[in-house]
């Protein structure tokens, strides 16, 4: 059986030298090596959706991505130090690299890629569709149950707590780093499928990363331990 092959690219606009933030890392000390550098990192993250992760062979993720990229390592020092202060990319918990802007630069094609995005998009319509039934006939049910009132006690304790916790963190802006720790504590291990389609999703502008951060510690506190539910509350999050 043969397997279907993958083709990935990276994306640059004409004007790709014209960019403020590229002029700024070329207008760096050894800038010409800089953006090399910069693109390296993109084309080693493209099949991993921007991520380059930091396996530990070395002591720190520079010397590796040094290693991976086969640059100097003052290089790669001067060239991440720019990209986080451009918030070009993100340092997570564990030092792995999330390339913030690479998601929009990649393309990939398969023989069954337009099949399988058609599929998805059906997929989304209708749990979309489903997740808003649900939440509407579970509030009819709420409405007419002897138990409502008691309910809809705890509720609002619960929904107290979730504003107490959201106006903290509104103090300040909402990172990936953030939003991977709520996950991990709230519903559960990170896996990188998810991970890909929440970073599509900011990516996309179809939520902020307040709304993300905030459905994924109301999931938590009313026990929807799936990220089905965390989409849930996200579908539901203006009504």
């Amino acid at each position: 059986m043969s397997t279907e092959k993958k083709f990935f690219w990276l994306k640059l606009k004409e004007n790709f030298f014209d960019d403020k933030q590229i002029k700024y890392l070329r207008s760096l000390p050894d800038g010409d090596k800089v953006v090399i550098t910069y693109l390296k990192m993109q084309l080693k993250s493209l099949k991993t959706d921007g991520i380059l992760k930091y396996d530990k062979l070395l002591p720190t993720c520079e010397e590796e991505l040094a290693l991976m990229l086969d640059e100097d390592i003052n290089i790669v020092k001067l060239t991440i130090q720019a990209l986080l202060q451009l918030n070009s990319i993100e340092i997570l918990e564990d030092n792995t690299i999330f390339m913030i802007a690479t998601q929009e630069l990649i393309g990939k094609e398969g023989s069954s890629a337009e099949r399988m995005r058609q599929l998805r998009k059906k997929q989304k319509q209708l749990l979309s569709q489903c997740d808003k039934n649900v939440q509407l006939c579970s509030n009819r049910v709420a409405l007419h149950s002897p138990e409502s009132e008691i309910e809809s006690e705890s509720d609002q304790e619960k929904e107290k707590e979730i504003e107490k916790k959201s106006e903290k963190e509104s103090e300040r802006e909402i990172t990936i780093n953030d939003i991977m720790n709520a996950y991990e504590q709230n519903i559960g291990k990170m896996e990188m499928p998810i991970f890909t389609e929440m970073t599509l999703m900011l990516q996309q502008h179809q939520i902020t990363k307040e709304d993300l951060y905030n459905a994924i510690i109301k999931a938590g506190k009313f026990g929807g331990k799936t990220w089905k539910y965390v989409c849930t509350v996200l579908v539901n999050r203006n009504e």
